[in-house]
Parts: structure tokens; sequence; C-alpha cells
């Protein structure tokens, strides 16, 4: 909290608002585990008991076949769905939060990165455990599907450009072969 603490105004705002929207996005993650393991247990325990018979002959396996090779191929459909959905929501929020907040950013230290990336992941295993949860310990393939894409794109898209410009600000930004730092022009 010290760190915290320490912080500018300005930067104290930005990290509770990342955090905000962080939460946000893993938020949407574990609604996206829930509504998915929803859909896929009602399409895997819909009855399909009926029998098809052809001028005696019997083509239920055939039929039954064919409508399980559909169930699956549209459960897959669902999780790629939303696996897309995670990326697309996850990049838009990590965009604007880059655009809008770390436009005239110049940091003295790491104090803002390090708060960021080490709530980035607490939020994260929460609803990392919220989800196994849900799950009840099942579906982590559609688990790692709706976080490890956000967890990348979040990090790759704003804590990087955070951390690039906590180290540039911090070593300074040198003409090379010389000692004259422009930031102090």
């Amino acid at each position: 909290m010290s760190c915290f603490a320490s912080l500018t105004r300005s930067s104290k705002i930005r990290t509770v608002v990342f955090l905000i929207a962080a939460a946000c996005i893993t938020a949407m993650a574990v609604n996206c585990v829930h509504a998915y393991q929803g859909y896929q247990m009602e399409e895997m325990f819909k009855g399909g008991d009926g029998r098809l018979e052809i001028d005696g002959a019997d083509f239920t396996w055939i039929f039954m076949s064919g409508l399980n090779f559909m169930k699956y191929t549209l459960i897959i459909v669902v999780l790629a769905a939303y696996t897309v959905f995670m990326v697309v929501f996850s990049a838009i929020i990590s965009l604007s939060m880059r655009l809008i907040g770390l436009r005239k950013v110049r940091q003295d230290d790491m104090s803002e990165y390090k708060i960021s990336g080490m709530g980035f992941i607490a939020v994260n295993a929460i609803g990392l455990i919220i989800s196994l949860i849900i799950t009840k310990g099942g579906l982590l393939l559609a688990i790692l599907l709706f976080f490890v894409p956000q967890l990348l794109i979040v990090w790759a898209v704003y804590l990087s450009d955070l951390k690039k410009k906590s180290v540039q600000s911090a070593h300074g930004h040198f003409v090379e072969d010389t000692k004259q730092d422009l930031t102090q022009l």
C-alpha cells in the first residue's frame, strides 16, 4: 500500500481505472465460461431417443450419428464465438485504456506498473478460481480459451506500454554517443 500512496494523483486514478477495466474483462470471461457451460450441458443431455425405421430397417444409429456430429460441431462453433468475443472485447478495452490513459505518461519509477501488473494478475486469479468453481473443475479448455487471450492482449497492449514508458522516463532519453539527456532540454 505504501507504493500506491507514493503515486501521483493521475497515476492513482489511472491505476484504479485500469483495475476496474481489468475486473470488467475478467467478469466477462467468467460470464462466458458460465454461459458456455450452461449451453454445453443443455446440448449434451438433450434427449434424442427417437427411433428411425424405414421399410422395417433401423436407421436410428445413422440418424443419431449425424445429429451428434451436428451437436458437437455447434458446441465447437459456440466455443470459438465466445473466444473471438473475448479477444475483441479485451482488445477494445485495452486499446482505449492505452490511447486515453497513456498518452502523456512519464513515470519516474516502476511503481504504477508493478501495482497494475500485480492487481491484474490477482483479478484474473480470482476469475479463474470462480470459473473452476462454476464448472466444478471441468471445461478447462474453455476456461483457457476465454482467459489466456485476454491476459496476453491486456499485457501486450497496456501493461507493456506502461512498463516501456516507466523505463524510458526512469533512464531518460539520451542522444547516442553523448551524455546529453533529451528530457532536460
